[in-house]
């Protein structure tokens, strides 16, 4: 829609700056007889693939088509920062950390003169908890193998000639 604007804008322009021009000429019949030749002082015809009487005429009709404005007659409200809000409520860091026990408990042990005394170290129970079930299972596993072992040896025993033709009993 605006490129055929802009292209009607520039034929109008190119038609102001060159008024006297005229159509191209295409081929005419014989008996017609020779339009008379310009003025030598006049710049020459414009050889244009338009014709600049159709474009004029063109231009001076109405128009046929007229746009009126269309007014909105919709509205979009969005709420999905209010239903957000509603779920995870709003983080504020603006106050700084929050001292052990909380903001109210740190005020009563200020106030009551007691202090609480920061430790020299601190001790990861859950690494030592984890290395002690580690241990644990690793020594029940070899128990168990050790039983097994035994077990195997009473029923090779038991069997004739030691279980000689028993795969799990040689050794």
């Amino acid at each position: 829609m605006i490129l055929a604007g802009l292209l009607v804008a520039s034929l109008m322009l190119y038609a102001q700056q060159a008024p006297e021009a005229q159509p191209p000429q295409h081929a005419q019949p014989a008996q017609q007889p020779q339009e008379t030749q310009p003025p030598p002082d006049a710049p020459p015809p414009l050889d244009l693939p338009v014709s600049l009487d159709r474009v004029r005429a063109g231009l001076a009709r109405p128009d046929r088509l007229t746009l009126q404005p269309i007014a909105a007659d919709f509205s979009v409200h969005i709420d999905e920062r209010e239903r957000f809000d509603k779920l995870v409520p709003p983080v504020d860091y603006r106050s700084g950390p929050v001292p052990p026990g909380g903001l109210y408990a740190y005020e009563q042990l200020q106030r009551s003169g007691l202090t609480q005394p920061q430790p020299l170290f601190l001790v990861d129970l859950i690494a030592i908890g984890r290395g002690i079930a580690h241990a644990h299972a690793a020594h029940s596993a070899a128990a168990a193998r050790e039983d097994v072992r035994r077990a195997i040896d009473a029923y090779c025993a038991d069997q004739p000639d030691g279980g000689a033709g028993i795969a799990i009993c040689g050794k």
